[in-house]
């Protein structure tokens, strides 16, 4: 049976110490993901990381978008899946516009578990209809899908108010994020959370641990909620930072979430 929690007012602390201690880890100017020693001719045209933990066994749904930041078609016009590292490629890029990426299913190790051997650490299965979505902007040719790119997505959308100024809102917000972080929310891939490469870019590692903050402000969220770390707990902080709110409420409307 659902049932529906309203986000507890203690957030407010939750959150405060995430964007703390994520600023703290994260400072300094961002860098692009470094260059795969490949022959071009053999590189895939898109490359991408899905992640909240790495996104292993996904289904990655390419779409063209309008000039509002909305779905413009019924049908994906590339498909694809994530392996065992989250990652995912195209070997051409499928238009060459604007283009939202979204995840459906798979499943991450939550990098919040304190559990040392890796293999019995906790796994967050996401559904058939779950999962993350990104903007690959006109000209980028790599994508990170992450709770960080949809909330930029997602916070342009809501400054837009359905106008057609939705890419300029992207574009900015975009960049004071990476002024903020150290780290391009949409365009670095992020390394392993859990196991992060030591020879990865600045950047890449910067976006591994804010990814690994987060998931401790999930855990945290949810142990005070008495649930399992999920996607709907994900899902509620993401529509708290969206919002700019740090006290459980988005406008007027107490932010919920949904539990079996």
């Amino acid at each position: 049976m659902n049932t529906s929690q309203p986000l507890l007012r203690r957030l407010h602390h939750a959150l405060t110490f995430f964007a703390a201690i994520t600023l703290a880890a994260c400072g300094g100017g961002g860098s692009g993901e470094p260059v795969a020693d490949t022959p071009a001719a053999q590189a895939p045209a898109v490359t991408g990381v899905a992640a909240k933990g790495l996104l292993v066994g996904a289904t990655v749904e390419v779409y063209t978008i309008d000039n509002r930041g909305e779905i413009s078609g019924q049908v994906p016009i590339a498909t694809g899946s994530t392996d065992n590292t989250g990652r995912f490629s195209f070997t051409e890029r499928p238009a060459a516009g604007n283009l939202l990426l979204l995840t459906f299913g798979g499943e991450y190790v939550d990098e919040s578990d304190p559990e040392p051997n890796f293999d019995d650490k906790r796994r967050i299965v996401l559904g058939n209809n779950q999962g993350f979505q990104a903007l690959m902007p006109a000209g980028q040719n790599t994508v990170a899908i992450t709770p960080f790119a949809q909330m930029v997505l997602e916070r342009a959308r809501r400054e837009a108010d359905g106008s057609t100024a939705f890419l300029d809102f992207f574009t900015e917000l975009r960049g004071r994020t990476v002024n903020l972080f150290g780290f391009d929310p949409v365009g670095d891939l992020p390394t392993d959370p859990i196991f992060p490469d030591a020879g990865a870019a600045a950047a890449a590692r910067r976006y591994a641990m804010a990814l690994g903050g987060f998931a401790n402000h999930v855990n945290a969220t949810a142990l005070t909620l008495g649930l399992r770390p999920e996607l709907s707990v994900v899902s509620a902080l993401q529509q708290a930072l969206i919002a700019g709110r740090l006290d459980g409420l988005d406008g007027e409307t107490v932010i919920t979430l949904s539990t079996d």
